[in-house]
């Protein structure tokens, strides 16, 4: 009798964390890593590091969505992940301007103590 092997999400990214540290090539390992696995990734990094965190974080005016948001103190670290296959430097200078776009917006909101904030474009490929 054959039993049932169950796999949870974390699991993906968990294998290619392991698959990191025991050198394997980053490139190989990001195929495997889905773009949900990516910002896990992302946020358990900020979490040992100390910081709340906060994910697809969306406001209506303008309508934005922010990917993550690391907070320590009044300080914001404001994440956007990107798992591309390819990139080049016109898609990567347009993204980074979106980013700083909605972290000046985060910044301005009322709804949050924030009073500083470093936009980041974090990529994956």
């Amino acid at each position: 009798m054959m039993g049932i092997i169950t796999f949870f999400p974390s699991d993906r990214l968990n294998t290619a964390l392991m698959a990191l540290q025991d050198g394997c090539d980053i490139e190989r390992v990001s195929i495997a890593v889905t773009w949900r696995d990516f910002e896990a990734l992302t946020v358990e990094v900020l979490k040992r590091f100390g910081y709340n965190t906060h994910v697809n974080v969306r406001f209506k005016k303008p309508r934005c969505e922010i990917d993550v948001i690391g907070i320590d103190s009044r300080h914001a670290i404001v994440i956007d992940c990107k798992h591309w296959k390819r990139s080049d430097i016109s898609s990567i200078s347009r993204y980074a301007k979106k980013q700083l776009t909605r972290t000046q917006h985060l910044l301005q909101s009322k709804t949050t103590a924030i009073t500083s904030a470093t936009p980041v474009l974090l990529t994956l490929s």
